[in-house]
């Protein structure tokens, strides 16, 4: 739950009504980082799962970063 505590995702826990989406917050291993094909697969992977299953529109989906992101 950390990385939801600040930032954009802080903000979307305090008023989900404001924010009508669906967001997936990707995290690297401990000692890894998202330049490792590993990792960088993973996030493909998760990304790719969430979008069947919530059917989701791919030309709607936005990419922000934060902390290694």
């Amino acid at each position: 739950l950390r990385p939801t505590e600040v930032g954009w995702a802080a903000r979307i826990r305090a008023d989900r009504t404001r924010y009508p989406v669906i967001v997936v917050f990707p995290q690297a291993a401990v000692g890894s980082s998202w330049i490792d094909r590993e990792m960088a697969d993973l996030v493909d992977a998760q990304l790719d799962k969430t979008v069947a299953e919530f059917n989701g529109d791919p030309d709607r989906i936005y990419l922000t970063g934060f902390s290694m992101g």
